[in-house]
């Protein structure tokens, strides 16, 4: 069952990192540069959940909310930075490798955060 979690998980990851960094290369106009009030809200959401979750840690619905915040945080970030790479020749703080390395570890979070959602349902449906 663990193995089905950690290949479920990379399959889901690779696939909506892959599709959300077209999405974003394809796009017509800057639309996703302007999330950034939207992003830094998720980002303090997502970060007071975590601190909540160790105050608190018997709450499933804060540790749901750290979960699923944390993937929705990280497919926000994969539709960002590839923009930034693609469109981002203008600006003065131009860094395609920094995005890159991003865009990188942004997946391997991802991935753990989809092990550990994946690993969860594993342990429900047993019992």
């Amino acid at each position: 069952k663990s193995l089905s979690a950690i290949s479920d998980a990379a399959l889901i990851s690779g696939l909506s990192m892959a599709s959300l960094g077209v999405i974003a290369t394809n796009s017509p106009s800057e639309a996703f540069l302007s999330w950034r009030g939207a992003l830094s809200f998720l980002s303090f959401s997502v970060f007071l959940a975590a601190g909540l979750t160790a105050i608190f840690p018997g709450s499933i619905a804060l540790y749901n909310l750290y979960l699923y915040g944390g993937v929705a945080l990280l497919g926000v970030y994969a539709v960002q930075l590839p923009e930034h790479i693609a469109r981002g020749e203008d600006e003065e703080d131009y860094d395609p490798l920094g995005h890159a390395i991003g865009i990188y570890l942004n997946s391997i979070s991802m991935f753990i955060y989809l092990v550990e959602i994946f690993a969860n349902e594993g342990k429900k449906s047993d019992s």
